[in-house]
Formats: structure tokens, C-alpha cells, sequence
């Protein structure tokens, strides 16, 4: 959420202070368009998880789609 916030520039303060510098990073090299697709990777990853899927799996799935993104973007 915050990543997210910064990348759009609607100049909220960030929720999570331990994880600002973070969420700048993030929100540098993902940007307004990718950042919405990443989180929506992380929540299917999330919902695979919860319908029995297995935890490694799941993430490995997750990482590879976000780095998919990621090598298309740059």
C-alpha cells in the first residue's frame, strides 16, 4: 500500500515506518503500472496458499511472474 501510494504520488504519509525506505525502492523500480500487477501476484499467491497449494510453490510462482514482469517492463 504504500509502495503503491509513492509510486502514484498521492503524497500520503506511509502506514508502516519501518518499511519506508522499502516501499520507495519498490515503488522506483515498479512504478504506477507494474505495482498493482505485483500485488495482485502476491494476493493470488496468498489465495493459492489458503486452497491447499504448496506455501514454496506458490511463492516460486509469484517470483517468477513478478520477475516475468519486471524483464518485459525494462
Amino acid at each position: 500500500r504504500d509502495a503503491l501510494g509513492l509510486a502514484l504520488g498521492t503524497g500520503e504519509q506511509p502506514v508502516c515506518d519501518d518499511f519506508e525506505r522499502a516501499s520507495a525502492e519498490y515503488a522506483a523500480m515498479l512504478g504506477p503500472d507494474l505495482l498493482p500487477r505485483a500485488l495482485a501476484a502476491i494476493d493470488l499467491a496468498c489465495q493459492r496458499v489458503k486452497s491447499n497449494v504448496s506455501p514454496q510453490l506458490a511463492i516460486e510462482a509469484m517470483l517468477f511472474d513478478i520477475k516475468e514482469m519486471l524483464s518485459c517492463h525494462s
